[in-house]
């Protein structure tokens, strides 16, 4: 299935993705129509997870969103059943870094001033 080598690629620095692509996995042992639905080449388990924060922050309130486990599975299924549901991360485009131009410095005349002696002024 597409979502176990999605599950493989993660390694283990993400921990909770792993945590819901497990609970899908394991609810597919038994349903050939969630397998089906887990296998679609175009989802993918970051694609999943960015539409699960999206919900959840929809639920937030000032900025603080509890979501309950069954909650975040129902979500992380409802991705993978609607395939109107786009949340794949976009190929960041190439940015070029500007060239660098010659900063223009302002020339300005020199003023001459007078000469002054120490004894013009009081004390």
């Amino acid at each position: 299935m597409k979502i176990v080598d999605d599950y493989h690629a993660y390694g283990k620095a993400v921990s909770y993705i792993k945590a819901i692509a497990e609970h899908l996995i394991n609810k597919a042992k038994n349903d050939p129509l969630l397998q089906e639905t887990l296998n679609k080449p175009n989802k993918s388990l970051k694609g999943m997870f960015e539409y699960v924060k999206s919900e959840a922050r929809k639920l937030a309130k000032d900025g603080c969103a509890v979501v309950e486990d069954e909650k975040v599975y129902a979500l992380a299924q409802h991705y993978y059943d609607e395939d109107s549901l786009d949340f794949e991360p976009k190929e960041k485009k190439e940015v070029n870094p500007k060239t660098p131009q010659e900063k223009k410095v302002k020339k300005v005349d020199k003023i001459e001033l007078p000469e002054m002696d120490m004894d013009d002024f009081e004390f």
